[in-house]
């Protein structure tokens, strides 16, 4: 089988996992009586912001409150982190849900990820990332290790995502950070693919950012 056709078996697979839990998830009491997204004239914003958070977790088998309990002990070490990638265009455009969460922390906090995190969590170090699964969820953390992301921090600022306040890398952070990994030929096609679309789904919403894209990645864009 060739990278390419092995690229695109991984992206179907994944596709249909997510699939499965979104028909799982909309097959759920809870969100069958109250819809994640009521629409743009729903004034209970705390509302809205439940019930997304709730789907998420359906969709990502969150048994309990594991992504709170995640994000708590990274507060209470004192760990300073963003979001970065696919969560965090979430925060600025109609989001889509996935079962992937990926963070960055400062330069000098790198290496006490490892030493805070308990011992039930799964942990693998890449050459440029950091991945941990969490016990009660299948929500895939990614802290990122490359360099160029560490000063994310500095810029970043509290915002929702689905459901969840964190702190959140700027726009135009976010934007360098999907540019970076969707020119990235180490990464796989089909991850390239989900960065061109969250490309696509920033200047979208924010047109005055197209002029920070090169020609090379808008001429990939559909």
């Amino acid at each position: 089988m060739s990278a390419d056709n092995a690229d695109l078996r991984y992206r179907l697979d994944e596709l249909r996992l997510v699939n499965a839990r979104l028909v799982q998830a909309l097959s759920h009491p809870v969100t069958r009586r109250r819809p994640w997204y009521t629409g743009p004239h729903t004034s209970d914003a705390r509302r809205r912001a439940v019930q997304a958070l709730e789907f998420w977790k359906a969709v990502t088998m969150d048994s309990g409150n594991a992504i709170e309990q995640f994000l708590a002990l990274l507060d209470a070490a004192g760990v300073r982190y963003c979001a970065i990638g696919g969560q965090a265009v979430n925060a600025y455009v109609e989001p889509l849900v996935s079962l992937d969460l990926a963070l960055v922390v400062t330069a000098d906090q790198v290496d006490q990820i490892e030493a805070i995190l308990p011992p039930s969590f799964t942990i693998r170090r890449f050459p440029h990332s950091l991945n941990v699964a969490i016990p009660g969820s299948d929500l895939r953390i990614q802290f990122q290790t490359d360099p160029r992301y560490f000063d994310f921090v500095d810029r970043a600022s509290r915002r929702d995502v689905l459901g969840l306040s964190l702190p959140v890398a700027s726009l135009d952070d976010v934007l360098r950070g999907k540019l970076w990994a969707a020119q990235d030929a180490t990464r796989r096609s089909s991850k390239r693919q989900k960065d061109l679309a969250d490309i696509a789904r920033i200047i979208e919403a924010f047109p005055a950012l197209r002029a920070q894209v090169p020609d090379a990645v808008l001429s990939k864009l559909i």
